[in-house]
């Protein structure tokens, strides 16, 4: 009768440290995987991970990203672009451009930090297939950068990222090149593609 007893006590022990087990393993990951770049603390770098949208359509998933983008991950080493002290008041995308407008705390980050967050940003969101370009605004008001300059439509070519690893190794990107007209009055825009070392 004890062996029995034993037995049986036994076996509820491993049906629950089963079920325990069960509760305890996460469910593997489905839907679109997405990049996401998030700032580091150090505020030197960004730093990209992979998460996964759960939404089928593209606005629904420009939701689930920008929501990716305001939530600092479990790993503290690391920030959210729209976790830096600022605050999105509202976006909007039009014809593949989105329009993302922030609180007036977006111009007392750091030249570095605001480059970060506009490089994680763009980085980002150009991934979705209803956006290829972003710009960002200030309270309504178009966003220059610290030498003055007019920011404008962004899109994932612009920023770089190269971690060190990648010394000596070459890259290809477009750029936007002008020339005078055949008069000399007016320039012309050209792309080229050009590959240039890291």
């Amino acid at each position: 009768m004890k062996r029995v007893k034993k037995y049986v006590l036994t076996g509820m022990l491993l049906m629950l440290l089963a079920v325990l087990t069960g509760c305890g393993t996460r469910e593997p990951e489905t839907g679109k995987k997405i990049s996401v770049y998030y700032v580091n603390t150090a505020e030197t770098k960004v730093e990209v991970h992979d998460q996964y949208l759960n939404t089928k359509t593209p606005e629904e998933q420009l939701e689930e990203t920008m929501t990716f983008l305001s939530t600092t991950p479990e790993k503290l080493e690391y920030k959210a672009p729209f976790d830096m002290g600022f605050q999105v008041l509202d976006y909007d995308v039009e014809d593949g451009k989105l329009v993302i407008n922030v609180d007036k705390a977006y111009s007392e980050l750091s030249v570095t930090t605001e480059v970060l967050v506009r490089a994680a940003v763009v980085r980002t969101l150009t991934q979705l297939s209803n956006v290829k370009y972003v710009t960002i605004t200030v309270e309504g008001s178009q966003l220059y950068d610290n030498a003055g300059e007019l920011v404008g439509w962004m899109n994932a070519e612009q920023f770089i990222n190269n971690d060190g690893n990648e010394i000596n190794t070459y890259e290809l990107v477009k750029v936007k090149l002008y020339f005078a007209n055949a008069d000399g009055d007016k320039l012309i825009a050209a792309y080229r593609e050009k590959h240039y070392s890291t």
